[in-house]
């Protein structure tokens, strides 16, 4: 993942993102393997709320809608393709000391990758990353 955010207000506060994802899905569909591979652009648009705020650090918390749109067609079982938008909600706990940004995300998929196949997409990431202030 890579991306860029943007924080607006104090203790509550508003955080859009637009990421660039990738991820991959290992599967068995009627005794055949899958490995599809996606690349999206992500826009998680969240409303937080700052834990501890300090001059030096803040822990805080944070959710709200998550978009992906696929870059690419991932490969899919005959007769079933991946849709190019989905949606679903992201719950995020993140600290930041100075510049640094440390977060534990997990995004909860609303809507199916794939029809046929009813998947949706459920990701736990960690991520690092610098604020310039």
């Amino acid at each position: 993942m890579a991306g860029v955010f943007a924080r607006v207000g104090k203790t509550w506060f508003f955080q859009p993102e637009v990421n660039y994802v990738t991820f991959s899905d290992k599967y068995n569909f009627n005794s055949a393997s899958y490995n599809a591979k996606f690349r999206q652009i992500n826009v998680p648009l969240m409303i937080g709320y700052k834990v501890l705020n300090t001059a030096d650090m803040n822990v805080r918390v944070s959710a709200g809608p998550d978009l992906y749109y696929n870059l690419n067609k991932p490969v899919a079982p005959a007769g079933s393709s991946y849709k190019k938008l989905s949606v679903g909600n992201v719950i995020n706990a993140g600290v930041d000391i100075g510049s640094l940004t440390i977060d534990a995300r997990y995004s909860l998929g609303l809507s199916n990758l794939n029809k046929t196949l009813g998947q949706k997409a459920n990701i736990f990431s960690l991520g690092v990353g610098f604020k310039f202030q």
